[in-house]
């Protein structure tokens, strides 16, 4: 079994290399599982075990690889086990292949949810992440049908991607509904929350009932790093839905609510004067523009919104010189700000900041376990393009760029593994 369990992990990725390598492997080595003792059901569990674990550490040519090999031990054409069906086509979605995906997906869904409930999850966290909601609500619901049970620590996360994934097809009543059974405190919870609020507010739900769940989530939020940043976001989300319902004082006690240490403070802040300003408050609605001024870099865009709204302020007021003034003033610092936006607008500025991005993402893990991938270079670029990097297009194209430099680094590499299995 350990001779087994070293060959299979010094196997390549890809196919063709597979494919050489066990040929070179059975001619230099000539190993006969039966003398050693390993039996076809315990090198099918190896395989089987492989394959989890390949998934889970993200690895996903070898997960493909290994349950090619695991239909080969049984003789079968077919995937041995619903379940492996279900996570190869959790497999496919990271790699993009999402009509592969789609059609595995409803092939298993017309046999009957016959995998556990593990493989159901990870097949809802896949189907959630890439936008598949009517999908990601089957999975989630097979999930919690499915023998064997799913295990435990997956049960709260679960739970939010049924409810979120319903939220997301504004069926609010039904998601309401899902939330019965998650703890509060859970901070996944917070995030189910998070979701419904928003649907509500996509459907002009009753006010009474948006405000309840916002003070309700808000209450459980656990008091920490990412409980505080995830209320602040609801705080944020919450005050401008208010202003636009004309809420102007509750909106008023939710931006004023936002902390000054997360990033939704600068778009609480500039929404806060705009809000003081709807009330004819104009001396109270400059302050969040000042605080917006003082502390913040004068590049992100609220702060830039923030230097025009001072002097149409001033305008409304009748202060018509000042007003001038301000507007001079604003007009020569943005003056300023454009020609160094040309200035570094350019393809090769461009080019390095991008190659700096790429060169520190290399490493970085396929699909679910990538972390890094939003955090760009500390440089001027990245300074004048806040209001992109938060754009979800731009950050999706961000992470197709990173997965073809995986694949064009794999496909790199294996010449040089497939010569080291020659001479071998």
């Amino acid at each position: 079994m350990r001779i087994l369990l070293s060959l299979l992990v010094l196997i390549p990725l890809l196919h063709g290399g597979n494919v050489l390598a066990e040929d070179a492997l059975d001619e230099a080595l000539d190993i006969d599982l039966d003398e050693l003792g390993v039996s076809d059901d315990a090198e099918e569990r190896l395989l089987r075990g492989n394959f989890y674990f390949s998934y889970l550490t993200g690895d996903y040519y070898r997960t493909l690889y290994y349950l090619r090999q695991w239909k080969q031990l049984i003789g079968s054409e077919g995937t041995p086990e619903t379940e492996a069906e279900v996570m190869r086509a959790a497999v496919y979605l990271p790699l993009g292949l999402e009509d592969q995906a789609e059609d595995l997906f409803y092939q298993v869904f017309n046999q009957g949810a016959g995998a556990s409930g593990d493989a159901w999850y990870f097949l809802a966290q896949r189907l959630f992440s890439a936008g598949y909601y009517a999908r990601a609500e089957q999975a989630a619901r097979n999930a919690l049908a499915a023998t064997p049970v799913m295990s435990s620590r997956f049960q709260q996360e679960l739970r939010y991607l049924l409810v979120s994934s319903i939220s997301e097809q504004d069926r609010i009543e039904e998601a309401v509904a899902a939330m019965q059974g998650m703890r509060d405190a859970s901070i996944w919870t917070g995030y189910a929350r998070y979701n419904l609020i928003l649907a509500m507010q996509r459907q002009n739900y009753r006010s009474r009932d948006i405000e309840s769940t916002v003070d309700e989530a808000i209450y459980y939020l656990p008091e920490d790093e990412e409980g505080t940043a995830l209320r602040d976001r609801i705080l944020l989300i919450s005050g401008i839905a208010a202003m636009e319902r004309d809420k102007l004082v509750m909106a008023n006690r939710y931006f004023s609510d936002v902390t000054l240490e997360s990033v939704f403070t600068t778009p609480a802040l500039l929404h806060y004067g705009w809000n003081l300003l709807a009330q004819w408050r104009y001396e109270d609605a400059i302050q969040p523009w000042r605080i917006l001024q003082q502390l913040y870099d004068e590049y992100h865009p609220a702060v830039v919104e923030s230097y025009l709204a001072v002097p149409h302020t001033l305008e409304l007021v009748d202060a018509v010189n000042q007003s001038v003034l301000a507007y001079e003033r604003v007009e020569d610092r943005l003056s300023v700000m454009v020609d160094e936006l040309k200035q570094l607008n350019q393809r090769d500025s461009l080019g390095a900041w991008l190659g700096e991005w790429r060169d520190e993402n290399q490493q970085e893990d396929w699909g679910w376990q990538r972390q890094k991938l939003t955090d760009l270079p500390q440089s001027q670029v990245t300074r004048f393009a806040q209001g992109l990097l938060k754009e979800e297009t731009f950050n999706q194209e961000l992470a197709r760029l990173h997965d073809l430099d995986r694949i064009r680094a794999d496909l790199a590499k294996a010449p040089y593994q497939l010569g080291l299995w020659q001479d071998v």
